[in-house]
């Protein structure tokens, strides 16, 4: 299991990847609509990316709860 900084480092990369937000502006405690500007389609397609990147499912449930990068490293390392 990857340890939280490398976690954190690799969703920052994969935040940036498919929303084009810099990773330099992914703090833990950006919000992904407020404070990064994320819209509901990017979120999804981010969504689906740290699906297929990680081999996890994440339930609409889940999304739900999602609301800042913290609440998203959380739960990727609950569920590796």
């Amino acid at each position: 299991m990857k340890e939280t900084k490398q976690l954190l480092k690799d969703l920052k990369i994969l935040i940036s990847r498919e929303t084009g937000v810099s990773p330099e502006e992914v703090a833990l405690n950006s919000h992904f609509e407020e404070d990064l500007n994320i819209d509901a389609f990017e979120f999804a397609n981010l969504m689906v990316a740290i699906e297929e990147e990680f081999n996890i499912e994440i339930t609409p449930e889940d999304i739900e709860k999602i609301k800042t990068a913290q609440d998203l490293l959380h739960f990727v390392e609950d569920t590796l």
